[in-house]
């Protein structure tokens, strides 16, 4: 299923000696977000610290947040800056934990297509059309890899904010959100699906 509408992706708070994860602070980012009536939410993103957790603290915020949220809307996992073997094992955890899709972003543009389908074998994805090398290309890129895999559900539009029209047009059954602010209200009046 497509995610839409206002996406919010969580930090992870820490305790302060930074040893551990505050889960009393995020109980309260978690229930202040859903009041506030977001449409999804997404764990251990860029802003959620996914490159500086281990695995195994992330297992602990996905399942954490999972329980918390408790259905009320799409949980997502961030699975940031990474190739394919670190890629799966994430991926395992966020469908082992009950995540309804995981925000991917990889870290190169080797493997670009191999990368995406294994993921998606996993778990439904959220594309982020950026890697750590900079944006991907739209025609040879984005456009095909969306078109060939059926569960890359929603395309995370970061990099090229000024082809909303033209990606709606050519992907018309694919969610598109803003993943840039600064661009939410255009990215909207040309045919974005979220933020």
């Amino acid at each position: 299923k497509p995610v839409e509408g206002v996406v919010t992706l969580l930090l992870t708070p820490f305790n302060a000696n930074t040893e551990s994860v505050d889960f009393d602070s995020m109980r309260r980012e978690v229930e202040f977000v859903l009041s506030a009536g977001v449409s999804a939410v997404v764990a251990c993103g860029k802003a959620g610290e996914f490159e500086g957790m281990t695995l195994e603290e992330i297992e602990e915020v996905i399942s954490f947040v999972v329980k918390q949220v408790d259905g009320r809307v799409p949980v997502g996992m961030g699975i940031i800056s990474v190739e394919i073997d670190k890629g799966n094992k994430a991926a395992e955890i966020a469908a082992r934990c009950g995540a309804d899709f995981a925000m991917v972003k990889k870290l190169s543009t080797n493997n670009l297509f191999d990368f995406y389908h294994e993921i998606s074998e996993r778990i439904p994805v959220m594309l982020y059309d950026q890697t750590n090398e900079g944006n991907l290309d739209l025609e040879t890129q984005v456009l095909p890899l969306v078109k060939e895999c059926q569960r890359i559900v929603t395309v995370k539009v970061s990099g090229n904010v000024y082809t909303f029209a033209y990606q709606k047009k050519e992907l018309p059954d694919t969610a598109l959100i803003c993943g840039w602010d600064l661009f939410s209200l255009l990215a909207y009046r040309s045919g974005a699906d979220g933020v």
